[in-house]
């Protein structure tokens, strides 16, 4: 898996797109079924710059936004929330 997000994200950046290793995992399925999709849409989880570890490995260059500076040395906060779309769209919209 690893090796495939790495791939993912080196295609990705030739065709001018900086993705995070979790949008990179879904770019490759993208591309793996994407004759069959027609069109796709891929939300980012995150900003590229929160990993920059693997990125500087790859050689991709980005720029990290004043407001994430400092970010690692954060505690992380995050939402489970059910698998369910309308769950989703329900908090989108709550947090607008």
């Amino acid at each position: 898996m690893y090796l495939l997000f790495l791939l993912a994200i080196k295609d990705a950046f030739k065709k001018g797109i900086v993705l995070e290793p979790h949008g990179a995992v879904g770019y490759a399925a993208i591309q793996k079924i994407k004759k069959d999709l027609g069109k796709a849409v891929l939300l980012e989880t995150a900003h590229p710059a929160k990993f920059h570890e693997e990125l500087d490995a790859l050689g991709i260059k980005y720029d990290t936004p004043a407001s994430l500076e400092g970010l690692d040395r954060l505690n992380e906060h995050y939402l489970r929330i059910n698998p369910d779309f309308e769950e989703l769209k329900k908090i989108i919209q709550q947090n607008l």
